[in-house]
């Protein structure tokens, strides 16, 4: 499962830089705050605990399902990974400045990034893709961000702009797209700073 969506990754050019651009921050900093679910403006085991109830909640499932517990050790992954990495003054939390700080060096890094996005796929269609078609739809991108702190009312903005062939469908491959241009675009008007609401 870990791999089904690195070899689309790993065909793309990603493209690398040593710093942030402010477009880039603001952007990060739109993302830290919808993984502090506590508004604690630090990012501890607790948000993604969190974020672990929200998702099963949307999908109605028992905690001891066996989708309920894939998707619980997703998230286990994640925050380990992060607090391994970016929690440099080892204080069980990362801060705005430590998230920056992490993120930089991922998108400096192709396999870094393609490890990072390919775990981000995953735990997406697992939760969001609730007809298993490999598509999400409008609703299920107003569900996602209601999940990850943002009001669903932005999906009806977001969701058109991500969606040019209006067939109220949004691919795997198309998905991997618009991440990539929302982690790398320096451009102000590129549809993708927006997939996310407003930052």
């Amino acid at each position: 499962m870990a791999k089904r969506y690195m070899l689309a990754l790993e065909t793309r050019q990603v493209e690398t830089k040593a710093m942030l651009t402010a477009l880039q921050t603001r952007k990060l900093t739109k993302l830290f705050s919808m993984y502090d679910t506590n508004c604690t403006g630090v990012l501890m085991r607790e948000d993604f605990d969190q974020l672990f109830k929200k998702m099963a909640s949307v999908r109605n499932w028992s905690v001891r399902s066996p989708r309920c517990m894939v998707v619980q050790d997703l998230l286990t992954q994640m925050w380990n990974g992060l607090a391994k990495k970016a929690d440099k003054s080892q204080d069980k939390a990362v801060c705005l400045e430590e998230w920056l700080a992490f993120k930089t060096e991922v998108l400096a890094s192709a396999q870094s990034y393609a490890q990072e996005v390919n775990a981000l796929m995953e735990l997406v269609f697992d939760v969001f893709d609730q007809d298993s078609d490999g598509k999400l739809s409008q609703t299920d991108w107003e569900r996602l961000l209601s999940v990850y702190n943002v009001s669903p009312v932005y999906g009806a903005i977001a969701f058109p702009a991500l969606n040019p062939d209006a067939d109220g469908l949004l691919t795997k491959e198309c998905l991997l797209q618009w991440v990539q241009a929302f982690y790398y675009s320096d451009t102000p008007d590129d549809p993708a700073n927006g997939m996310f609401g407003p930052f």
